[in-house]
């Protein structure tokens, strides 16, 4: 079986270290922003806040590295992949409590 993989990909997997600074810190900011807003503000499913981390990530990962050009679901589908525990214990942190 042959697995094709583009440059882009390529690149991104190439900076999951980067990568992973990144999520940390957004995580943390994401939180801290949850947190501070009223109880409207918490998400009510882990596809939400990972959505809401993932383009918080996505836009930075830009910002640092603008002459890497990637596919939007490239970039989701390797952060939800690598950094799948990682997301969830930052939505553990402030899920609604049912």
């Amino acid at each position: 079986m042959k697995i094709i993989i583009t440059e882009s990909q390529l690149a991104l997997i190439r900076r999951l270290g980067e990568l992973d600074q990144i999520l940390d810190t957004n995580i943390k900011e994401l939180n801290d922003d949850i947190k501070g807003g009223g109880p409207g503000n918490r998400p009510d499913n882990f596809g939400v806040y990972e959505r809401w981390l993932i383009n918080r990530t996505e836009v930075d990962f830009e910002e640092y590295n603008p002459d890497i050009k990637f596919a939007s679901h490239d970039f989701m589908m390797l952060i939800s992949g690598q950094f799948n525990d990682k997301i969830r214990k930052g939505f553990n942190k402030v899920k609604k409590k049912r």
